[in-house]
């Protein structure tokens, strides 16, 4: 192209891409396959638990982690009786075995025996039982292979004793990682649908798709050998796996869109691949950017997870950006005119040229014919779609959000029948007495927990009236 100096950037990348198109195309694969690799070889588990610098409650409990042990990395296994009933003899030997099967179990620090501890933990009505089970730094600072290899072994033991006579059931940090209930197969399947329906042509409608689920590998595949260096929280990638899945099927449709509305206008393929880029994608790297700028502003709060989940969702966006500009037109100058429809090439051979455009000037000109009613009809549509934020409960999750059918469930529901529900989100209380001594310990402390519980009580009564 003689003018190509005068198209912007992102339109000389696009003539780039479709220059030397099966060039980016094995570019891209190599790096996904190197990813994929290298998530394999450096992925370490990722963090359940929320942390926030100085807040009282996370000094206490990194006070207590340091002085007791970190009772965060481990789990309980929680066993009952059917109901109606109360353990027997024969439950306790069960428990037992299992019990020594736990701490022969490498990866694994210690597992108590309710029924033999100091500290029984058993519930009062006799059903309802568990065992501590606690990681050893080495289960959890390994790879996330040895971690999972640890919580199979868990799995296979509480399997051979679970039976309709003592159901057994873990909390989610003795189970293996399930795959995530944001699966972006459904949505995938129904991108497809949506795009096919709207082009007619089974590769147009395959593009989008390409590359969002290349862009999509790439970016995950990255969070994952991240892990090997720092800590990450597993909320950081769900949400990295929505943005990510979403703005890279958006990104390469807006590209494709504009690509076939000019070859539909008689443009040459050439000439509209460079076009399409410096017009829909320029616009494609700034809504990026805006994006991108939004999500790396979590980082403000100053909360790791924020931070994390911020950083995590905006270099998938990056990638998807990334990708849509230059395998985008790659895949365009692939596939030429075919992602047209047979009619529509066969319109154009023999010299008709469509206008496009037809419809967004249809509804410009509804909109600006009847500006206050537009507004009037917006701000009433988002109100009714804001009206359930009233009503929202903000909290942390845990295993009482789980499904009913899965086992973090049935053992959180467990806990609660057996020890009561506030068993499931305990208050701990640390005191330090530096002054005091050792047979003088228990005396104050019962002192404290007679302070607390009034204090506690006086709290509930003025709420319920």
């Amino acid at each position: 192209m003689k003018h190509s100096k005068r198209n912007p950037f992102v339109g000389r990348i696009s003539r780039f891409s479709a220059k030397h198109r099966w060039w980016i195309v094995a570019s891209w694969l190599v790096i996904l396959i190197a990813c994929v690799f290298g998530a394999k070889t450096l992925e370490k588990p990722m963090s359940s638990s929320f942390t926030i610098k100085n807040l009282q409650s996370i000094t206490t409990l990194n006070t207590i982690n340091k002085k007791f042990g970190n009772s965060s990395d481990g789990g309980n296994i929680v066993f009952a009786a059917p109901k109606g009933e109360k353990l027997t003899a024969e439950d306790a030997e069960k428990v037992a075995e299992l019990t020594q099967n736990l701490e022969q179990i490498k990866g694994i620090t210690s597992a108590t025996n309710p029924f033999t501890a100091q500290v029984k933990t058993l519930s009062p009505a006799g059903r309802i039982g568990y065992i501590a089970v606690t990681f050893n730094k080495q289960a959890t600072s390994g790879t996330s292979v040895q971690h999972s290899a640890t919580q199979n072994a868990i799995k296979k033991a509480v399997d051979k004793v679970n039976s309709p006579e003592l159901k057994v059931k873990m909390t989610s940090g003795l189970l293996p990682a399930s795959s995530s209930s944001s699966n972006p197969l459904i949505g995938l399947i129904l991108a497809f649908i949506i795009l096919f329906i709207t082009f007619g042509a089974l590769w147009t409608a395959g593009f989008p798709l390409i590359s969002s689920v290349l862009a999509l590998g790439i970016s995950m595949t990255g969070i994952s050998m991240v892990t090997h260096f720092t800590t990450i929280n597993d909320v950081a990638p769900v949400l990295a796996m929505l943005i990510g899945l979403a703005v890279g099927i958006d990104y390469s449709l807006f590209i494709i869109n504009r690509h076939k509305q000019q070859l539909l206008s008689g443009m040459e393929i050439e000439a509209s691949i460079i076009k399409a880029g410096a017009t829909a994608g320029t616009a494609v790297v700034f809504a990026a950017f805006t994006v991108i700028v939004a999500l790396v502003a979590l980082a403000v709060a100053r909360v790791q997870f924020l931070t994390q989940m911020g950083l995590s969702a905006a270099f998938a966006v990056f990638v998807a950006m990334f990708v849509a500009i230059t395998l985008t037109p790659a895949l365009l100058a692939i596939r030429g005119n075919k992602i047209l429809r047979k009619r529509e090439r066969l319109a154009l051979k023999a010299g008709e040229v469509q206008k496009h455009g037809h419809h967004a000037d249809s509804w410009a000109k509804i909109i600006t014919a009847h500006p206050i009613l537009a507004i009037l009809v917006s701000v009433i549509a988002l109100l009714i779609l804001a009206f359930p934020v009233l009503s929202i409960h903000l909290g942390l999750p845990n295993d009482g959000n789980q499904p009913s059918d899965t086992q973090p469930r049935q053992a959180y529901d467990l806990m609660g029948q057996g020890f009561g529900s506030g068993v499931n989100g305990p208050i701990i209380l640390l005191a330090n007495y530096p002054s005091i001594q050792a047979h003088q310990i228990n005396s104050k402390s019962d002192k404290l927990l007679k302070s607390s519980k009034q204090s506690l009580t006086s709290q509930k009564s003025s709420h319920q009236d």
